[in-house]
């Protein structure tokens, strides 16, 4: 039997892990915006979690961490695979993660906003500046995280999903005796 192109086989205990690929090209542009901004999203999100956030508070466990990860990994994975429930999954996430970061961002845009900057030198303006790295950071994955919820709320996707994953006709299940 020849084997699968579309299964990614990796060699495991026991086995094999099998991975089926993922091909963004037959898919419509509203869905695969949506599919690599939730997957811009949480790389960037991770990014910040495992090179800011953990400098800063060492004592959060790697497990936890690790644990995020996998989830992150998950959805985007599933999302991609055209999986209605992921896509679902994937809103709930997508709105917790927006809150998140924009909050962080907001908070620095305020704390910037009310500072005095007149009072400041210049080697403190350019301090804050440096420090605008990580509410930077914090936008741009609080945007990615709404642009993806838009796209994923498209009703094209909504369509293209529903196609790809039609109800169960559950109306001739039951048997007459």
């Amino acid at each position: 039997m020849p084997p699968d192109a579309n299964i990614l086989r990796f060699p495991g205990k026991g086995g094999f892990l099998e991975f089926q690929r993922i091909d963004l090209k037959g898919i419509p542009l509203s869905v695969r915006y949506g599919i690599l901004l939730l997957w811009g999203g949480w790389a960037l999100h991770y990014f910040y979690y495992f090179f800011f956030y953990r400098k800063q508070y060492p004592t959060v466990s790697p497990v936890e961490m690790y644990l995020q990860l996998a989830v992150g990994i998950g959805i985007c994975y599933f999302v991609a695979l055209i999986k209605k429930w992921a896509r679902a999954m994937s809103l709930f996430f997508n709105l917790g993660n927006f809150a998140i970061h924009a909050a962080a961002c907001g908070l620095f845009i305020y704390a910037f906003a009310t500072s005095d900057i007149q009072a400041q030198t210049a080697a403190e303006r350019v301090l804050t500046l440096k420090a605008a790295k990580v509410p930077l950071l914090h936008g741009i994955i609080a945007i990615l995280f709404a642009a993806s919820t838009y796209f994923l709320l498209k009703r094209e996707t909504v369509r293209y999903f529903a196609e790809k994953n039609p109800a169960p006709d559950t109306r001739g299940s039951t048997q007459k005796s």
